[in-house]
């Protein structure tokens, strides 16, 4: 493996490569359960480069793969490409059983009725799940799945799906691999939830945020400030932070 060069603020934490991060993001799978990682960055830093190769390393452990990728380009991401979740039934099974769609919305159609709906699809995903075969949900931008929080948080009458799915989604075997630019437009719970993390460098405009909620020390502040490029801090629960580059 080549040498890395060390950037200035990382050097007292651990390096990952590639395989040792995905193995690490992928352990719930070993327990029967699903995982929640988040990556966090700016455009170009590397986190939907990052997510489309953690989907295509989980893909195999779940009978549905289901992303989200309403961008107005080609996407990255495998899978049938369909407008909207209620397309999903059509989509043919590859030679080992798994599904694979890629829910493009508008993008696709051009037409602004097809704008994902993300409750409809976190229903819909709960509900495949009760056939306990694995669902993975890839989320290209978290922010607009959560909507400012009002899809996020519902009252007595109307269930939350995509909270549903966070907070209860584990043990029925749903994984979420999600992307977002800024943490301060998603619920703080989705973020609690997620059991690792990936933070691309970060600059003066995101890091007094991160300061003032403690959401990252001291040392992992001088680090994502320092982040060389694609560069990510990577943080598990019960583990130390680490560095890693794709």
């Amino acid at each position: 493996m080549p040498q890395q060069t060390q950037i200035p603020g990382t050097e007292s934490l651990r390096r990952l490569n590639r395989d040792q991060v995905i193995a690490l993001i992928l352990e719930p799978f070993t327990h029967g359960y699903g995982f929640r990682h988040l990556w966090i960055g700016y455009t170009g830093s590397g986190k939907s480069y990052a997510n489309v190769d953690l989907v295509k390393a989980a893909a195999e452990h779940v009978k549905y793969v289901i992303v989200t990728d309403q961008k107005n380009r080609e996407t990255a991401y495998d899978g049938e490409q369909i407008p909207s979740i209620s397309a999903l039934a059509a989509c043919e099974p590859d030679d080992e059983g798994h599904i694979e769609a890629v829910i493009r919305g508008l993008a696709m159609t051009n037409n602004v009725d097809d704008t994902i709906d993300f409750d409809v699809i976190g229903k819909a995903i709960w509900q495949l799940s009760l056939r306990d075969e694995g669902v993975l949900l890839g989320i290209d931008e978290l922010s607009d799945a959560c909507e400012g929080e009002r899809v996020w948080v519902r009252g007595l009458i109307k269930r939350s799906y995509m909270r549903l799915l966070y907070s209860q989604g584990r043990t029925k075997r749903i994984s979420i691999a999600a992307c977002t630019q800024n943490v301060q437009e998603v619920p703080r719970a989705a973020i609690s939830n997620s059991d690792t993390l990936g933070i691309f460098r970060q600059d003066r405009k995101e890091l007094p945020y991160y300061a003032a909620t403690r959401f990252l020390d001291a040392i992992e502040l001088e680090a994502v400030a320092n982040l060389g490029e694609h560069e990510f801090l990577f943080l598990k629960r019960g583990q130390e932070t680490c560095v890693c580059k794709f």
